[in-house]
């Protein structure tokens, strides 16, 4: 992660893109049998707030935008980095990021949530966006 940050800033991007595995982006909880072997497999295995944590470690927040996905998960991912930024001192308003869809459709519960985290985000994080 660091490795990737060190390289936006050496490219001139201040993004930091989140590419979570299939059972992260799914909302499997890692000691689910189905989703054995599968964590970590693809991209960051984050299953509670300690992964996103150590994620952060290091990670000049005030001056990287986020970027995390969407569907299922992403209003609880926010969540979380929400959380972590107040830890590194950021008010919620004070953090900049993207949250991107992925995959061809998305389900009833995906728009639902998304319709309730671009309603929270309008109101309450002005720096974020959205992106199909």
């Amino acid at each position: 992660m660091k490795d990737t940050l060190d390289l936006s800033r050496t490219t001139g991007t201040a993004t930091l893109a989140l590419v979570c595995d299939a059972p992260t982006r799914t909302g499997f909880d890692p000691g689910d049998p189905a989703a054995a072997g599968a964590f970590g497999r693809e991209g960051l295995a984050l299953a509670h707030l300690g992964d996103v944590r150590r994620l952060f470690d290091g990670v000049p927040l005030a001056r990287v935008r986020l970027a995390l996905p969407g569907g299922h998960t992403g209003m609880w991912l926010l969540a979380l980095c929400l959380v972590a930024a107040e830890e590194h001192g950021l008010r919620p308003d004070e953090l900049s990021g993207t949250t991107y869809e992925e995959g061809p459709a998305a389900t009833a519960l995906a728009l639902r949530l998304r319709g309730d985290l671009t309603a929270y985000a309008r109101a309450s994080l002005p720096r974020w966006a959205f992106r199909p």
